[in-house]
């Protein structure tokens, strides 16, 4: 596996630290002064994929002149037996526990990758709770807006948890841009949530890291790839 260092194309072992795994040593000192403005420290600086790559872009054209978020942002209106501060405690282990969780997205000005995501250190979530009269208020929470911008935006996770109390009750709205997760990486974090909250957190194994993935796609040779499938495609 091939990795770009200090301008030199080496040969390395184990996981790549963050510059050696696309980007210049420039863009990522670049990268960390632009988060660091906003009070971030920088664990990794990581190429998106194709998929995190076309939501993007596609929340960027479709984001209007008043500054709506534009598309994929996703929401869930979770109705909570449990108390606000169990949740909090919960998610801010999911936090430490997930890179995914500490990822902003920032432009990267390369002629790869139009994005990067950056794994901010030390970063810890805020969450509002609001009081709402009726469904209509509810209704009304659940259009708040999540900055996800990747130029000129706040610079972290783009994500929010709200809870709403509502008629005696407490609800949690968590909206996420879906560059953030898929349906099988959310299944994974509410079966890890309710074992925290149960107890049993301490069982959890050690968390995935996006990295090792991330590593392969950058070493697979495109053209290559194009050239099996289209021959494959021929034959049948």
């Amino acid at each position: 596996m091939l990795f770009r260092s200090e301008g030199v194309v080496r040969e390395r072992e184990g996981l790549p630290t963050p510059e050696e795994i696309i980007f210049e040593p420039a863009l990522v000192d670049e990268v960390r002064s632009v988060v660091g403005e906003r009070g971030w420290s920088v664990e990794r600086v990581l190429p998106c994929t194709p998929l995190q790559e076309a939501m993007l872009a596609a929340s960027e054209l479709s984001t209007g002149d008043e500054g709506d978020e534009g598309a994929y942002v996703n929401r869930v209106l979770l109705d909570l037996k449990v108390g606000v501060e169990q949740v909090e405690d919960a998610w801010r282990e999911m936090v430490k526990r997930h890179e995914i969780l500490r990822t902003c997205f920032v432009r990267a000005g390369h002629a790869r990758y139009a994005f990067c995501q950056v794994v901010l250190g030390g970063f810890s979530h805020e969450s509002e709770v609001v009081d709402v009269a009726d469904a209509a208020g509810v209704e009304g929470v659940m259009r708040k807006g999540v900055n996800w911008q990747a130029e000129g935006g706040e610079y972290k996770p783009p994500y929010s948890l709200t809870y709403i109390r509502v008629g005696g009750g407490m609800k949690l709205v968590l909206a996420m841009h879906h560059a953030l997760y898929d349906g099988f990486a959310m299944e994974i974090l509410y079966e890890e949530m309710e074992a925290w909250m149960g107890g049993t957190g301490g069982e959890l194994g050690e968390a995935v890291s996006f990295a090792p993935f991330l590593r392969y796609m950058t070493g697979v040779d495109g053209e290559r790839a194009d050239a099996h499938w289209r021959e494959i495609g021929r034959a049948s």
